[in-house]
């Protein structure tokens, strides 16, 4: 009888294995190929295109965004965190898709046609019409990636990022030192949603060509749908609501400044964000105790929280020296509003990880209306004490804040039911 000579995996083929199975691995790499060449490609960007060329285009996506707030349900949420969504519910969910994109697109261009009346700049017009039409398309995307993701599957999100640096890195810098960094800027968005869509049709071969009459799981899908749509506008209102409030008040310029300190001071959250990204909302969604739920939240919040401490003493005591190295001498009046935003990592390590907690357990609606109220009492305090660049920064960090605090205290009060029992 012949010995078996077959040897047990070693301790590297394990990792090796493990790691290539692992949501978190995955979803950690292409965050960190995003933030690490976003961020590269953002330096070299700074020292060719003028602040207020960065200034328009931050208003004209922010334009962009709150003009689809009708049509901005994150249908992917569901997918992500509902297998009925992703078998059943799949049709209904791809159909009302295609109802939403037409929607989007008519209002994107009622917005543009009705602000190239008014008088507004062409650069201002073509942000938006594009940015706007991106986001539509986008929809679809989100749908598909969400499939993907609440299967387990990340890797495709690695090769988008891959795909997406490549190309503006060998077209988007070429073009902005002709000097047309307005549409270079453009161009980097439109290559963002074609190779979003490449990568995940080759990946997901799902027939898109299937329609749905089941009523109920139309009903079904309104019923969730509307919940999770008013979270998509509350995050919205969050990421640009901020912009239009300035826009008027503030320069392009301050704007860009603005934007530059609340999009690339919190490096450490850049760092450490995948952890309570999606891959954290599809495992919460798998955890049935809540008490493991909350020990899986809080020790991904000590890491955060630690690496947030660090963040925000660099940018008080070095703020200066690291933009001016960094960007260039013409990004050095940002200094004061890269100080504002010193604790922004501390304040989205929070706020992301409660929010990661409500995804997870599927409380669309009790994470709605703690944000929507955060956010109108958040606007309330700035409209009273002024909008100034300085009081909306500090507002926008005491909104998510408040709205952090409320849905931890609202996951730790809630009736203890089981994640199949919530609608």
């Amino acid at each position: 009888m012949e010995a078996n000579n077959t040897k047990p995996p070693g301790f590297r083929q394990r990792l090796v294995a493990r790691l290539w199975k692992s949501h978190l691995f995955w979803q950690t790499l292409a965050g960190y190929w995003d933030r690490f060449f976003g961020l590269l490609l953002s330096v070299i960007l700074a020292r060719i295109i003028d602040p207020e060329i960065f200034g328009v285009f931050a208003v004209g996506c922010a334009i962009a965004q709150l003009t689809s707030l009708p049509t901005r349900w994150d249908l992917g949420a569901l997918m992500r965190t509902d297998a009925y969504y992703r078998e059943e519910g799949f049709p209904a969910i791809w159909q009302f898709s295609k109802k939403l994109l037409r929607i989007e697109l008519f209002l994107i261009l009622s917005v543009t046609g009705a602000l190239y009346f008014y008088g507004k700049p062409s650069g201002l017009l073509m942000v938006i019409l594009i940015a706007g039409a991106v986001t539509a398309f986008d929809k679809f995307i989100v749908v598909l990636r969400g499939d993907l993701e609440g299967q387990g599957k990340f890797r495709q999100n690695l090769t988008n990022k891959i795909a997406h640096t490549v190309l503006c890195f060998a077209i988007g810098i070429p073009v902005a030192m002709l000097g047309y960094g307005l549409s270079a800027l453009t161009i980097m968005l439109i290559f963002g949603i074609v190779v979003n869509w490449y990568v995940l049709r080759r990946v997901n071969n799902r027939d898109l060509s299937l329609t749905s009459n089941d009523k109920s799981i139309a009903r079904r899908l309104r019923r969730q749908g509307t919940w999770v749509w008013l979270n998509q506008l509350a995050n919205i209102s969050l990421l640009r609501g901020d912009k239009i409030l300035l826009t008027g008040v503030e320069s392009m310029e301050s704007i860009a400044y603005y934007s530059r300190g609340l999009n690339f001071s919190p490096i450490s959250f850049m760092a450490f964000g995948s952890l309570c990204g999606e891959s954290a909302i599809v495992a919460i969604s798998k955890i049935e105790d809540d008490s493991k739920r909350f020990s899986y939240i809080m020790k991904r919040l000590a890491i955060l929280l630690s690496a947030g401490v660090v963040n925000a003493l660099v940018w008080i005591f070095f703020a200066e020296e690291i933009i001016g190295f960094v960007f260039g001498e013409k990004w050095v009046p940002a200094v004061p509003y890269f100080k504002l935003f010193a604790g922004l990592a501390l304040v989205q390590s929070f706020y992301g990880l409660a929010q990661a907690l409500l995804y997870g357990t599927k409380h669309f609606k009790a994470m709605a209306i703690i944000k929507l109220c955060a956010i109108l009492a958040g606007c309330g305090g700035i409209i009273l004490f002024g909008i100034n660049y300085q009081n909306v920064a500090i507002g926008l960090q005491v909104t998510m804040c408040i709205a952090a605090i409320l849905m931890i205290v609202f996951f730790a009060t809630k009736p203890k039911i089981t994640p199949s029992q919530v609608s």
